[in-house]
């Protein structure tokens, strides 16, 4: 007789952030591998201060505004939501947890990094909005998700979690920046000449990141997209927003069909693909693609 161990087939039904993990494993790992090599080129030995990390999250911020805006508007009943099923909106309205949100700690950031006022941070934001592939994709997420608000669980999904799993480690990676080395506190000034000022496609404005941190050396790095005001860190939120999701699409009352679900599988998929090519438009930007190659050929 076998074991209790033994020839055991596992019949349960995978939950739909499971499913979601599954489906998009491949790119998934492609994303992860871009980033982690990338990376290291906007840390110091590679980068003197923060210029490339800002553009970063400058490029990253949108994506964030834009979905949660849409998510906002659906909630909101606002005339120019998206129109949804009392059973979606419901569900979309649980999964809407306070904390999880991200534009603001996002605009915090940049806010510091940049060292503006609130009205000429929002002036670069909107500048590095025109960058073509971020423009291409935001015009995606406002299409997606008024042509079928269920999509957004993709986005909730994909973009929250992700900061849980690699964002943890991009977090500690910036934190263990040695404050010494100036990486925060004196980036480089608009008036170095020895490397070629950083513009966006098109000509758009040049920027330094500015030296206001210097006179903040004792305060934490502006790390606020990482971190949430829980008391597990976000862990909590994390668990109740997958707890959440599990319990509503899953039988025996699921709150989405399996079409709508299967939307939802495939959203995430183009998400990853589109956040690719966000990285690959950072690279013509940063020029991190070609330092890239320099460091593989300097290490061989």
């Amino acid at each position: 007789m076998p074991s209790k161990t033994e020839n055991v087939v596992t019949t349960a039904t995978p939950t739909l952030g499971e499913e979601i993990n599954i489906a998009t494993r491949p790119l998934h790992t492609n994303l992860n591998k871009l980033i982690i090599h990338r990376l290291r080129l906007a840390l110091p030995p590679h980068a003197g201060d923060a210029k490339n990390y800002v553009t970063g999250l400058l490029h990253i911020a949108p994506i964030y505004q834009a979905f949660e805006r849409e998510w906002d508007a659906i909630l909101e009943d606002s005339p120019t939501a998206a129109k949804s099923e009392d059973r979606v909106r419901s569900l979309l309205a649980d999964l809407h947890i306070d904390g999880l949100a991200r534009a603001n700690a996002l605009q915090e950031d940049i806010a510091t990094l940049l060292g503006r006022n609130d009205a000429l941070v929002r002036t670069r934001m909107e500048s590095v909005s025109q960058a073509p592939v971020l423009v291409e994709f935001q015009e995606h997420i406002r299409k997606a998700i008024q042509a079928r608000p269920h999509v957004l669980v993709a986005y909730a999904w994909v973009l929250y979690m992700a900061l849980f799993s690699g964002g943890r480690f991009i977090r500690a990676s910036l934190e263990r920046v040695d404050r010494s080395t100036g990486f925060w506190e004196h980036p480089a000034s608009s008036n170095d000449t020895s490397e070629p000022e950083f513009r966006m496609p098109g000509a758009f404005d040049a920027f330094p990141v500015e030296e206001d941190l210097r006179k903040n050396y004792s305060q934490p790095p502006p790390l606020n997209f990482f971190r949430f005001d829980t008391p597990e860190d976000g862990e909590d939120l994390k668990n109740i927003f997958k707890e959440t999701l599990a319990m509503e699409t899953s039988i025996p009352e699921p709150r989405l069909t399996d079409e709508e679900r299967a939307d939802i599988v495939k959203e995430a998929q183009a998400i990853f693909e589109h956040m690719i090519c966000i990285v690959g438009e950072l690279d013509k930007i940063c020029g991190t693609e070609y330092e890239e190659q320099v460091a593989a050929a300097t290490a061989k």
